[in-house]
């Protein structure tokens, strides 16, 4: 150990500075910090890139007045990385390099922590220092800001539930419906692709299992688990057709006022939080796994409230993760004033078909001409993932189509264009074709994410996949969505004959399909399609307006 010390305090970044009076000083606290330090990775050919040291013995109360430090060694030498075959064919070390945790007293700036690990590793690496951590940060103005701003929020919010509570009444609760287990599976599919998506290469002992593991078929359900977004734009899409409004310029701004506000408010709390996470959140690679969410707000945090978040570069945006809300806002946006100005359902959804046979042209195309990858992880190295992610799977292009189709589905549903008795029919049929679209869609892009294939040599039918695979499996949802739906109607049907003498009768027989039932309001005469919603919950498959200015709905 004296030898280290003595080799470390005649560097000539250290030389007569605090720094080192207190190496040469304190020689019990010295030794601790070198026994927390990080040493050079072992096991570099199984993906371990880090050695992170002891990150709480660091900061512990035994040892005084040090800090921890994230120390980056990047290669120099391509010959280092020519002798490791594994690494130069699976990892890029643009972005993956080599992690050490440096545990020194606070004394040492992060340019002498540098210089020290420099003049070790100066032939194969360039070192440099990414954070320091200590176990008594003060909290900057940022994070004072947060902490005032969330404090407002939870007062009013709690003022709101004290005056708004008693008065939400038991009726308003409702039933889990089918788009409710749609967004569950959806949610659940998200979380489980992400847990491999965005994990820290350098926390991970084996990161090199994972290129192991997506060369099987079955782990597409997490390598290829971005198409589950798709399952969110769908419902959109559907939740959108079944919003019956009047079709004038008014209701088409209010209602897209009303979706930002309700997209905006959620985000802005996030942002509000997310200086305060290095509070909450600290560890040995925290804050290197923060600065590529969180730590870009301080210059980008006006694409939230704009929702522009998802044209700013993956590596560089505020809170990368929301580009989702931005995506959907502008789809929303389209697809809202066009369901509000075009009166005819039957142009709206030709109008809507048209822009997502467009959109998925234009992926296509773009997809053609760029090269980029047809999934967003079956990139040849890391730069090509993240360009794919920025330029195609962020973007609202490419989810359009998926909003198309669950309008269509949601406008097909209860409307006469559909026809029940087929689709009854057919409904073994149908359960499987939308099966199979969600099999190909998640299971197609397997041989590119394997690397069996390469898409840029045959760029065609990568270029197709990567078009149609996302409408697809928005297309097994919309269809699903339509048989369910159908199914619980007939079922309702069933239950209600003969159980409160409101049919009076079989289905099939004449005396139940005529007017058995009038009832005042249900949208007529301007809005008969509310009419045909009351018909059909009381199980009646016919109705009308009873006459050209008449208030009754005859089922």
């Amino acid at each position: 150990m004296e030898l280290m010390i003595k080799s470390i305090v005649s560097n000539p970044a250290i030389q007569g500075t605090p720094c080192s009076d207190r190496l040469l000083s304190d020689r019990d606290n010295v030794f601790r910090m070198m026994d927390a330090s990080g040493k050079f990775p072992s096991g570099m050919a199984s993906g371990n890139l880090a050695d992170l040291g002891s990150f709480d013995q660091c900061l512990a109360g035994t040892t005084r007045g040090s800090h921890y430090c994230t120390v980056i060694l990047k290669p120099r030498n391509a010959s280092l990385l020519d002798r490791m075959a594994v690494y130069n064919r699976r990892v890029d070390f643009n972005y993956a390099s080599f992690l050490v945790g440096a545990c020194a007293p606070v004394e040492c700036g992060s340019d002498q922590i540098q210089a020290v690990y420099q003049s070790a590793f100066n032939d194969w690496f360039n070192a440099s220092v990414d954070s320091c951590q200590s176990s008594s940060t003060p909290l900057n103005v940022f994070q004072q800001t947060s902490l005032l701003f969330l404090g407002c929020w939870i007062f009013f919010l709690i003022i709101g539930f004290v005056l708004l509570g008693p008065s939400v009444s038991p009726s308003a609760r409702r039933p889990c419906s089918s788009i409710d287990a749609f967004k569950a599976l959806a949610t659940l599919w998200v979380l489980l692709g992400h847990t491999y998506a965005i994990v820290e290469p350098h926390i991970v002992g084996l990161s090199l299992r994972y290129y192991e593991m997506r060369d099987g078929l079955l782990f597409c359900f997490i390598s290829n688990a971005h198409v589950s977004v798709e399952i969110f734009f769908c419902i959109t899409g559907i939740l959108i057709a079944k919003k019956r409004t009047r079709r004038t310029l008014s209701v088409a701004i209010m209602g897209i006022f009303v979706r930002y506000v309700r997209l905006t408010v959620p985000a802005l709390l996030i942002l509000i939080i997310a200086p305060l996470f290095p509070i909450f959140c600290n560890g040995p690679a925290s804050l290197l796994i923060m600065k590529q969410r969180f730590l870009n707000c301080i210059s980008n945090w006006w694409t939230i409230p704009t929702h522009t978040n998802n044209f700013r570069p993956l590596r560089s945006g505020c809170l990368p993760h929301l580009w989702y809300i931005s995506a959907d806002f502008q789809i929303f946006i389209v697809v809202w004033t066009i369901h509000c100005l075009v009166v005819r359902k039957r142009y709206r959804m030709v109008l809507l078909g048209l822009i997502g046979a467009a959109s998925i042209a234009y992926v296509a195309l773009e997809s053609l001409v760029f090269q980029y990858a047809p999934t967003v992880m079956s990139g040849k190295t890391i730069e090509e993932v993240w360009r794919a992610s920025t330029e195609v799977y962020q973007r609202p292009s490419c989810h359009l189509a998926s909003v198309v189709v669950g309008y269509i589905a949601g406008s097909l549903h209860n409307s006469k264009m559909l026809d029940a008795q087929k689709l009854s029919g057919r409904r073994a049929e149908l359960y499987v074709f939308s099966t199979t679209a969600m099999l190909y869609a998640v299971l197609g892009g397997h041989p590119w994410i394997s690397r069996s294939w390469d898409y840029t040599e045959r760029p065609f039918y990568p270029a197709l996949y990567a078009a149609v695979h996302r409408p697809l499996a928005a297309l097994c949802i919309a269809t699903f969505y339509l048989l369910r739906e159908h199914r619980r109607k007939c079922s309702k049907r069933e239950n209600s004959i003969g159980d409160d003498g409101v049919n009076g009768g079989s289905l099939d027989s004449d005396e139940s399909s005529e007017e058995d039932v009038r009832m005042k309001g249900h949208g007529c005469p301007f809005f008969p399609e509310k009419c045909a919603d009351h018909c059909f919950k009381l199980g009646q498959v016919r109705y009308a307006c009873a006459g050209a200015l008449s208030m009754t709905c005859a089922c």
